[in-house]
């Protein structure tokens, strides 16, 4: 993958109707250093379901100073005014489960076009430690595993471990390396899987990823395993006895199409809010992508997707009700995250919690609660403008018209 490009703090999408902005000038960037003011917006600030009507919002040096009803407040001369006048200001949104590259759909000005600014990379390498190192104090929030470690190759990018030895060492090296994650993929061993947990709670990384098909979700739960992505290892333990497959592998395993007993899943589901590990079921891809030619035959079986749909939006329901941690994440192009939250709310959440799992959970599980997450004086501006409430329909977060990261701007609908 060739190095991202740097891009600028903030981008601000051309805002068709906002007055005081200038939009016939793509491309323009604005001083870094320049006070930026949304005036006579909604704000909806994720602290709690409210929305606060008619507020001005001030930025400098790339923090929220100020968030005040508009007709108390009293905006710098030499601010730049947003006018968002029947419009809704929200926490930027995160996706926990992307693959950044200058592939397109996957490059950070696409995940900015869709609101997202915080980006957990799920599969490594030095040219995302380079980039990291270059926004690391202020713009986008970015976060990367190492290279996956897999127990068979299925793809050139996985590193390929089949002994503990060799566990250990490739921990410690990612660890050295500087990676924020160790990310176990499939085909491991249980005792590779166990080893590289075991090194890297010695070292202090946290591991994410894939519970091995050699591997059940409570033994990766139980193993301090920190984040469990597209809810492998589940449906091992939630199959029904009257299943048929007696707990054998099968190709409808992949996406999840198995007969649950679902007496099971809160027993589950509070085992993973009582041990702290957080999920990213990366929803839409299992419904839309094929993830091996061996299950070809059974995703061609209309029912056996619309099973593996449902024991998915089960489970979600499940450990949202047991307070487990939900994060967004769409494993795909970066417009996906808005079909994700989507999921949740068909899943029985709120727009509101749905909303949660691109905000204040993933500042939460990335340790920034501090910083972001929130719309609140004193954090990093990092904000998307809407046209329209998402909190009266989630599909609104489609509606975007700006986005704000750190207080510097882009008056263009493309990043640099």
């Amino acid at each position: 993958m060739r190095p991202f490009r740097r891009i600028v703090i903030v981008v601000l999408f051309c805002l068709l109707t906002a007055a005081r902005i200038d939009c016939g000038a793509p491309n323009a960037p604005l001083h870094s250093d320049q006070p930026v003011a949304i005036t006579q917006v909604s704000v909806i600030p994720m602290d709690q379901e409210r929305v606060l009507e008619n507020q001005t919002v001030l930025i400098a040096e790339g923090r929220i100073i100020a968030i005040a009803p508009a007709d108390s407040i009293e905006v710098p001369a030499d601010a730049l005014q947003i006018d968002g006048s029947s419009r809704y200001v929200l926490p930027s949104f995160a996706d926990m489960h992307a693959h950044a590259s200058r592939r397109e759909g996957h490059r950070l000005e696409d995940y900015l076009r869709q609101g997202v600014t915080i980006v957990r990379n799920m599969q490594g390498e030095p040219s995302h430690l380079a980039f990291r190192a270059q926004v690391q104090d202020s713009g986008p929030i970015f976060v990367t595993a190492g290279q996956a470690l897999a127990g068979y190759r299925i793809s050139d990018d996985h590193r390929i471990v089949t002994d503990t030895a060799s566990a250990r060492a490739v921990v410690r090296e990612q660890a050295e390396a500087g990676y924020d994650y160790i990310k176990v993929y499939s085909f491991l061993s249980r005792e590779v899987y166990d080893a590289i947990l075991d090194e890297a709670q010695t070292l202090g990384i946290p591991v994410v990823g894939h519970v091995s098909d050699h591997v059940r979700a409570s033994h990766a739960i139980a193993s301090g395993l920190s984040s469990i992505e597209h809810f492998y290892g589940y449906f091992w333990e939630l199959e029904a006895e009257t299943s048929g497959l007696n707990g054998e592998w099968a190709p409808r395993r992949l996406f999840h199409a198995v007969e649950i007993d679902e007496a099971k899943l809160a027993p589950l589901a509070e085992m993973t809010a009582a041990a702290g590990v957080w999920n990213c079921p990366t929803l839409w891809r299992k419904d839309h992508h094929l993830t091996s030619s061996l299950a070809e035959d059974a995703w061609n079986t209309p029912a056996l997707r619309t099973l593996g749909h449902a024991n998915r939006m089960k489970l979600v329901k499940a450990l949202h009700d047991a307070g487990a941690g939900l994060l967004a994440g769409t494993d795909d192009r970066a417009e996906v995250i808005h079909e994700e939250l989507a999921l949740f709310v068909e899943a029985g959440l709120t727009p509101f919690e749905a909303l949660q799992t691109t905000t204040v959970n993933a500042a939460a599980y990335l340790g920034l609660s501090e910083e972001v997450g929130t719309v609140a004086v004193g954090k990093r501006a990092h904000l998307v403008l809407l046209d329209a409430n998402p909190l009266t329909d989630i599909r609104h977060t489609r509606n975007l018209v700006g986005v704000v990261v750190d207080g510097a701007s882009m008056l263009s609908g493309h990043a640099p």
